[in-house]
């Protein structure tokens, strides 16, 4: 089977690392991967809908990235994950094929691949300034201010780590999201220790947070394949995750565990990265498996979409 990339739309940072690790697959399999429409190529969208809602109708291979449809409820955006998990369970039922990124998503009822995380992309090989060793800063936490993110959590956490006598202070870097929930973290980050930084941070900054933090934390109740925790393990910053599959699935070893929504748990995490080096290498580190990890991916790919 034959597909070509459809890349319409808007895309966040994590979806432009898709689409340009779909670009370079492209390159590398020209015989079942194109990059532009062409007769008898088949579409395939990397993403939970098609822009268009008509193209449900025409072949497509699906690649979700998201799995809010799937995940426990997000009560600040109750709404947007039915109307999600609506539109996901048709473009599953629809779908003539699908790329599985992660075993959180739901398989679908036809042809669908084995389960093919994504890989750093080779953008990230031009992020190259971050510094050449960790400091003992704060501990960074970057993301949406959505209710699945759990900060809320984080932060009653990071309240109970600094009751205990922790004193590593923690940046907190939130984008927009829902009202509701960024009113309610103004709250509760007006405790101790706590920065609160609003809007978000190109890709080169946020990659320099992390390297030059405590450790990087994870908070978030819903994950499929999460490249800001790639990112984290191949700059060598020490991580702490709350205990999903999404972070399981990419976390180096010796990261540290939580349950976001237990308090003692997060603070023992975090203490748990005070008592860590500050920087490990990582096989993520080398460029060089970098590259490879992304040829052994566009080759699953392409293996898969051939035997279609």
């Amino acid at each position: 089977m034959r597909v070509w990339v459809d890349g319409s739309g808007r895309w966040s940072g994590g979806g432009n690392v898709v689409l340009s690790n779909l670009r370079q697959a492209a390159l590398e399999h020209p015989d079942v991967i194109a990059l532009l429409d062409e007769p008898g190529a088949v579409r395939l969208v990397p993403r939970n809908v098609p822009v268009r809602l008509r193209d449900l109708a025409e072949p497509f291979v699906w690649m979700p990235q998201n799995a809010l449809p799937w995940g426990p409820p997000a009560p600040g955006e109750r709404r947007l994950q039915l109307q999600l998990r609506v539109a996901s369970e048709i473009a599953r039922r629809q779908a003539r094929a699908m790329v599985r990124i992660c075993a959180v998503l739901p398989a679908s009822r036809r042809n669908t691949s084995p389960v093919l995380h994504n890989v750093l992309d080779a953008g990230f090989d031009a992020v190259t300034d971050w510094p050449t060793s960790g400091s003992s800063g704060a501990f960074f936490a970057s993301g949406s201010a959505h209710s699945y993110r759990k900060y809320d959590g984080l932060l009653r956490g990071y309240a109970s780590y600094r009751a205990g006598g922790g004193r590593t202070s923690l940046v907190l870097q939130v984008s927009p999201g829902t009202p509701a929930v960024q009113e309610s973290l103004r709250r509760l980050s007006a405790a101790d220790g706590v920065q609160l930084r609003p809007g978000g941070l190109p890709r080169a900054d946020v990659v320099r947070a992390m390297r030059a933090s405590r450790g990087v934390l994870f908070p978030s109740a819903i994950e499929a394949s999460p490249v800001t925790l790639l990112e984290a393990v191949a700059v060598g910053a020490p991580t702490a995750c709350n205990n999903i599959d999404g972070h399981r699935a990419l976390a180096a070893p010796g990261s540290a565990w939580f349950d976001v929504d237990d308090p003692t748990t997060v603070a023992r995490a975090l203490a748990a990265l005070d008592d860590s080096p500050a920087t490990s290498q990582n096989p993520l580190s080398d460029p060089a498996v970098r590259a490879e990890q992304r040829s052994s991916w566009a080759a699953a790919l392409a293996d898969f979409l051939r035997a279609g």
